[in-house]
């Protein structure tokens, strides 16, 4: 039973560090986009938001980012850290 035990604890704690790895591909991803926006004095956001310059980067670093392609295209849109809209609390 024992081993039992360490192999669930394994698969479990493989699993969670495959999808921290994946998050922060993601992350790393938009922020560099941002980071390169301020960086270059680019206004993030535009007219509408599939137009803005930071929409384009990243779609642009999308095409060489797998991961952050994926999530663009079927993302949760609660979590895609693109909106517009922000909520303070």
């Amino acid at each position: 039973m024992q081993g039992t035990t360490r192999d669930i604890e394994c698969c479990i704690n493989s699993q969670y560090n495959s999808l921290v790895e994946v998050n922060r591909l993601i992350l790393v991803g938009i922020v560099d986009t941002l980071i390169l926006c301020g960086q270059q004095n680019l206004a993030i956001r535009g007219k509408e938001e599939e137009t803005s310059n930071f929409m384009g980067l990243l779609d642009f670093q999308a095409k060489h980012n797998l991961v952050l392609k994926e999530h663009l295209q079927n993302g949760d849109p609660r979590t895609k850290y693109t909106s517009p809209k922000f909520k303070m609390n």
